[in-house]
């Protein structure tokens, strides 16, 4: 399983995406707006808050993917 996102602004998008192509039977599970942190952020102040608070929850849809795919 490969988990990425589009708030990540440490690993883009298109690196999960080459990894995926290059072992085409791994599964690709991409979340809008969650962080390198797996914590949802609306813009770059919240994506840097969100790295020292340990009481954001992880992002929806999260848990629910990896779970799926272990099932």
């Amino acid at each position: 399983m490969i988990i990425a996102s589009t708030a990540d602004s440490q690993v883009p998008t298109s690196d999960a995406e080459s990894l995926h192509a290059a072992h085409p039977e791994s599964q690709l599970l991409i979340i809008d707006d969650i962080n390198h942190v797996l914590k949802t952020v609306a813009d770059e102040g919240e994506n840097e808050a969100a790295y020292s608070n340990p009481d954001l929850p992880l992002a929806e849809g999260l848990m629910e993917g990896i779970v799926g795919f272990m099932e």
